[in-house]
């Protein structure tokens, strides 16, 4: 691929807020428009440089495009990449310090969706009484948070540059440790909430079951995310200067 053609493309798309799917599709078709424009300049002015500019002239208003393309996307799904993206790991950001905030962060907001409407309940039924589920949805954010914190910390040496490259092993390694980590933390809480008596049956079997959930799951998910990054390195790797 032409790097030129390639950076003056990503100088378009790159700054709208879209999902990576979308985002890969607008830079191949913008791309491929952008590349046939420049073989037929290059045709008629046998000069690379030349036929580049003309390219670029005839392609159109860089801000003009982006308002185009941003039109294509629904808002809701604009405003939800704007939020994952101020929720990813910041320049600079060591990876304990982001799988920590992240943990913590997704910790106290499942306590207030969990616990809002419950206090809400109680309010106005008139009950002056504690609300019985709130140290359990406490305890649950806990866990969920913790388990957050185990899935980013795995999940950051391999969908970095260094480790994009990483084997499905690699990735299996990961996946167990998160789901060591999600059969522990889950049984635990069942032990604290009481439940283990009406799980006895399952007992024998369930360990496992969810074990190999959390295992599989993660590693799926981490694997199909380490392909699409993977497609979009080229792009995400070009320096633009604006």
């Amino acid at each position: 691929m032409n790097t030129s053609l390639m950076i003056a493309v990503e100088k378009i798309v790159r700054p709208i807020d879209a999902p990576l799917v979308r985002k890969t599709r607008m830079r191949e078709e913008l791309y491929c428009h952008l590349e046939a424009i420049y073989h037929e300049e290059l045709a008629k002015l046998d000069d690379k440089q030349a036929a580049f500019q003309a390219a670029i002239n005839r392609l159109g208003d860089p801000e003009t495009i982006r308002a185009e393309l941003r039109k294509s996307i629904p808002r809701w799904n604009q405003i939800l990449c704007k939020y994952f993206h101020y929720i990813l790991r910041q320049p600079g950001e060591g990876r304990v310090r982001y799988a920590l905030r992240f943990g913590l962060g997704y910790a106290l907001f499942l306590a207030v969706l969990l616990l809002v409407p419950a206090v809400m309940n109680s309010l106005l039924s008139g009950n002056d009484q504690q609300y019985p589920g709130a140290s359990f949805f406490v305890l649950l954010s806990l866990v969920m948070g913790w388990n957050s914190f185990v899935a980013i910390l795995c999940a950051q040496p391999l969908i970095e540059r260094k480790g994009i490259n990483s084997h499905l092993w690699r990735f299996g390694f990961a996946g167990a440790c998160f789901g060591f980590s999600v059969t522990v933390t889950h049984f635990l809480l069942w032990v604290v909430s009481g439940w283990q008596d009406s799980l006895a049956i399952l007992l024998p079997w369930a360990p496992l079951f969810v074990f190999c959930a959390g295992w599989g799951i993660f590693s799926i998910v981490l694997w199909h995310l380490k392909t699409e990054l993977k497609q979009t390195r080229d792009w995400d790797d070009l320096e633009l200067a604006y």
